[in-house]
């Protein structure tokens, strides 16, 4: 997309997974601000892993609202509220996937 309203993205082909085995909780928190439409985004990530399994649960939330630039003028249509929540449970393995 190009113009007033363009926005980078990032995606991510290879997701966390947390793979420690000690026993203690590790977590992340990103949060961003961007000021073109005054989007609010916030994440949170946290893994925990003990000698035969672990688990991660990630969530995230991102709000964005309407705008005016002196090119499109008020701009109604970027209003949008998403969110997502993951969570994972397993038993780490060493093997390589079949090729």
């Amino acid at each position: 997309m190009y113009g007033s309203d363009a926005v980078a993205g990032v995606v991510s082909l290879f997701p966390f997974v947390h793979r420690a085995k000690d026993g203690r909780l590790h977590g992340k928190f990103i949060s961003e601000y961007q000021s073109n439409n005054h989007l609010m985004g916030y994440g949170l990530r946290l893994g925990y892993g003990k000698d035969h399994w672990i688990t991660n649960v990630q969530g995230s939330l991102r709000i964005a609202g309407n705008y005016t630039n002196k090119i499109d003028q008020m701009s109604t249509t970027r209003v949008f509220r998403r969110r997502m929540l993951r969570a994972l449970w397993g038993i780490p393995t060493t093997k390589a996937p079949p090729s």
